[in-house]
């Protein structure tokens, strides 16, 4: 082909130059201009996202944690009872759910409660699922991920320099080890260049094990003698532990709660499915409401009679048993094992140093970045704790509940397995496999102490673990204490004196906590039911009951003769708003104090509380052994 030819084909290709736009085209650009002009300007007239925290910040009276969970959950209960009172649509007039009886719905599903004025069978679908979201936000998982959140974000802002240079120097050395020998030389200059004047990578690989031993470790992993680096360097570590925590319970919750929904909805469908439909439930939405409950040990259920439909039915049973215990009492045991599993699986590569060395300092100090984990001793304490109380109750119910009719005729495997599962009961959901009026009144007594030493476990252990436990107590001193311990105990070591001292004093602080307010509404709520009735025609021990299950989250319940809901169900409106009261503070029982490491935002004051604890520990030491040589 010739030149020619070529040029004239090019000619032929080219394409023809473009139109001019349109009038119309021309007045829609101009249109478009002018709104992203308005819209750049008014957004420039709206608040920051960190203005409107602050604003909203400064409107608590008391900025710390105890006081914004409180001021959380009481509007995520109004703005959750509001939508299911909204949600009854044209039948909301004629329902027998009034507003009242939704916002205890909305109450006891975010406490986790699970106490009932009406059926949950009666309300509708969306509804249901509205109480399964509250079930969630509720729990202490979702309310660990949220801390773990707020914390990340505030390690970025507060230590901002030394993360930004931690990110740059891990992903340029991570480019050089992966690049070639000559990218190698030169990424290694573009980290020094770019990391002056912060954290050099050297340093920023180096672990906390070169600096951190008993000579620097306090009492509940405090830290002190530290060098401004040194807390650079633990800062960084402790940023790395919260964000690789949180993935874990992220996981963690959406994993088992997926699978328990997944396992108990295809069982449902397949093997329960005439029974279900008694309700008129579906056997899928049973199978998903049911998993999310147990393990939020919200106690709820679709079906009237709770889990006695299916107490012949052993997988149901056994996978809400592991639920209820996955999601409240043994969480911070799963976890535990959950890391130390992963850290025992990892290869031995540098690829995983950083991660081994993360799950190590977790591990090592758990208070320092998260509640629901514990040291080694701690957490076999916590074991120990779970054994026996839930043994005490399982030997309780075998024995006690011979002549139960709901057990009369069962094999000895089917006894034991609804025996564990009314025994877990008791103590995390307030789910009933057996009519619960019907058992023993011994058993039932036994049951009222059960449920309100139901989070005294993992709450004890939390506050004394606490790294600043002696500056929320007030007391730093380690000699005095012994004073106050009986004599009997005086052959103890000092150290477990010591402990058993800052146990004594915690159950001390929770006791006068919960008293004055079980007191007062059981005074009241009294009052309200039954002011002017003879002791022989009020049930004092069915409000006693039912007050303590409130309290204690528990959501157990003896019921009315006439219905399927709790027996608070048939109280007067002003007893009902006393046991909304009581559940949101009985929600509240086991938080961590509001000076704890594990949920205070990080800030460059963190390391001189600490140091000024040593200091005055030490001070206090002196001050005693001064006083002992005088006497």
């Amino acid at each position: 082909m010739e030149a020619s030819e070529i040029a004239q084909e090019m000619e032929e290709m080219e394409v023809a130059p473009p139109k001019p736009p349109s009038k119309s085209q021309l007045f829609f650009a101009r249109c478009l201009a002018r709104a992203s002009t308005i819209k750049v300007k008014a957004m420039s007239l709206l608040p920051t996202t960190d203005s409107w925290k602050q604003r909203a910040i400064k409107l608590l009276p008391v900025r710390d944690f105890v006081t914004i969970h409180y001021f959380v959950f009481t509007v995520l209960s109004f703005l959750s009872g509001f939508l299911l009172w909204l949600c009854q649509g044209r039948q909301r007039l004629k329902s027998r759910t009034n507003f009242l009886d939704c916002m205890f719905f909305a109450v006891s599903a975010i406490t986790d409660t699970g106490l009932t004025t009406q059926n949950v069978s009666s309300i509708n679908t969306f509804q249901q699922a509205l109480l399964c979201v509250n079930f969630i936000l509720g729990s202490n998982p979702a309310a660990g991920v949220v801390i773990l959140t707020l914390r990340i974000d505030a390690f970025e802002k507060a230590h901002c320099k030394e993360v930004l240079a931690r990110r740059q120097a891990e992903y340029l050395i991570q480019e050089a080890l992966n690049g070639s020998l000559e990218n190698a030389t030169e990424t290694g200059a573009m980290i020094v260049a770019n990391t002056q004047g912060h954290l050099p990578p050297s340093t920023i690989q180096n672990t906390w094990k070169s600096f951190l031993s008993r000579s620097t470790v306090g009492r509940n992993s405090t830290f002190h003698g530290l060098s401004r680096l040194e807390r650079q360097i633990i800062s960084c570590t402790e940023y790395d532990a919260i964000k690789l925590l949180r993935i874990i319970v992220i996981m963690y919750a959406f994993l088992l709660q997926m699978f328990g929904a997944l396992i108990l909805a295809l069982y449902f469908s397949y093997y329960q499915a005439d029974v279900i439909g008694l309700d008129g439930v579906q056997p899928w939405a049973l199978g998903i409401f049911n998993a999310i409950s147990a393990f939020n040990n919200a106690g709820m259920s679709l079906m009237n009679d709770s889990m006695m439909p299916f107490r012949l039915n052993n997988l149901p049973v056994t996978v809400m048993c592991f639920l209820m215990l996955a999601g409240n009492t043994a969480f911070p045991i799963f976890l535990r094992i959950i890391l130390w599993t992963t850290l025992k699986c990892l290869p031995r590569n540098s690829k995983y140093d950083q991660l081994r060395t993360t799950i190590t300092y977790i591990l090592r100090y758990p208070r320092r970045v998260y509640t629901h984990l514990f040291p080694t001793k701690e957490t076999l304490y916590l074991v120990g704790t779970l054994f026996f109380l839930n043994a005490v109750d399982f030997v309780a119910f075998e024995s006690l509940s011979v002549k139960h009719p709901d057990l009369v005729g069962l094999s000895l495997g089917r006894r034991v397995l609804i025996g564990l599962f009314q025994s877990l009961s008791v103590r995390c959901s307030g789910f009933n496999i057996v009519t619960i009026s019907q058992l023993s009144g011994a058993l039932l007594i036994l049951y009222v102490p059960m449920m309100y030493v139901s989070t005294f476990p993992v709450t004890i252990l939390m506050r004394t673990s606490n790294v600043y436990e002696e500056r929320s107590l007030g007391v730093y001193s380690s000699i005095a204490d012994t004073d106050e311990i009986e004599d009997h105990s005086k052959s103890l070591s000092p150290g477990l004196r010591g402990r058993l001292y800052f146990l004594r004093q915690q159950v001390k602080a929770q006791l006068n906590y919960d008293i004055w307010t079980l007191f007062l509404s059981l005074v009241l709520i009294s009052l309200t039911e039954g002011g002017r009735e003879p002791l022989a025609e009020f049930p004092v021990f069915n409000v006693i009951f039912e007050v303590f299950s409130a309290y204690a989250n528990v959501g157990l319940s003896l019921g009315v003769a006439y219905d399927h809901y709790s027996y608070c169900g048939s109280f007067h409106p002003f007893s009902k708003i006393v046991m909304l009261l009581l559940m949101i503070r009985g929600r509240h029982r086991p938080l961590p104090n509001a000076i704890d490491s594990a949920v205070q935002l990080p800030n460059n004051d963190s390391g001189a509380l600490e140091e000024a604890d040593y200091l005055e520990r030490d001070h206090e030491r002196e001050r005693e052994q001064e006083e002992l040589k005088l006497d």
